[in-house]
């Protein structure tokens, strides 16, 4: 039987005013753009200098496609992978994400929000000239179909998921040899997590968790990964606050078994 699974066409954009960007660029036409991340410079201290030179790699969560760009410039031959919906987003159980009408609301303005996103990634990608390729779909089932890959790179988004340890079983699925993780960590050998939501800030419905170094490793090493590496680095995030700050991300690499 034949698989239905298709790669996603490139969307039209003329203009970045048609996007939002979640990264920052230099982009060749376009120009300078700013994202709500700004890691321009700064990919190989956010991979710890991993080579991906002639490795098929996968981007996990590429919102805007930076680290999929960065790792084509690399020598990598790559597929970035993204929400096909937001109705498969995750969001902390406020009201509005509850009783059917509100939710259908919700996913509605959620989805032209997205497809904003989506073209910022097609249009540094037509900017750049990229052979990637993009899928869509759900992380929790990432498609068979993509095959495997050398090398999977999980950018700052488990943070934003409900099922950490769902998401990191179906991604570890596509990996043959090597996951890098860069997130807000808790620097705890103990396997811990912290609930970010707050009652009081349901503005803030996207951010469930911070782990522990010590829960990633125990979980990887359940999956069949050894830690190989472990850096910290503090990267410019442009939405916290009204001027940009610097954000510790913690970049684990895990190698199988």
């Amino acid at each position: 039987m034949q698989s239905s699974f298709e790669y996603a066409r490139p969307l039209d954009v003329n203009s970045v005013d048609e996007c939002i960007f979640y990264h920052s660029y230099d982009l060749p036409e376009s120009g300078y753009v700013r994202g709500h991340w700004d890691l321009r410079g700064r990919f190989d201290d956010y991979i710890n200098g991993e080579s991906l030179d002639g490795k098929r790699v996968l981007d996990v969560g590429t919102a805007s496609g930076f680290l999929s760009f960065e790792a084509e410039k690399g020598g990598a031959e790559v597929v970035s992978f993204d929400a096909e919906s937001a109705a498969v987003w995750d969001r902390i159980p406020f009201p509005k994400h509850n009783a059917a009408e509100e939710r259908r609301i919700w996913v509605a303005g959620a989805n032209d929000y997205l497809t904003k996103w989506k073209r910022s990634c097609w249009l540094a990608h037509r900017e750049f000239r990229s052979k990637n390729k993009i899928a869509y779909g759900n992380v929790y089932d990432i498609p068979a179909e993509l095959g495997m890959f050398d090398t999977v790179i999980v950018g700052q988004i488990l943070v934003h998921l409900r099922d950490m340890l769902g998401a990191l079983s179906s991604i570890a699925r596509r990996c043959s040899k090597t996951m890098i993780i860069a997130e807000g960590m808790i620097d705890n050998d103990a396997p811990i997590s912290t609930f970010l939501g707050r009652a009081d800030n349901p503005s803030d419905d996207f951010s469930f968790w911070h782990h522990s170094t010590g829960l990633y490793i125990e979980l990887m090493q359940i999956m069949g990964f050894r830690l190989r590496s472990k850096t910290v680095g503090a990267f410019t995030c442009n939405v916290m606050g009204l001027t940009p700050r610097d954000i510790d991300i913690t970049t684990l690499i895990f190698d199988r078994r």
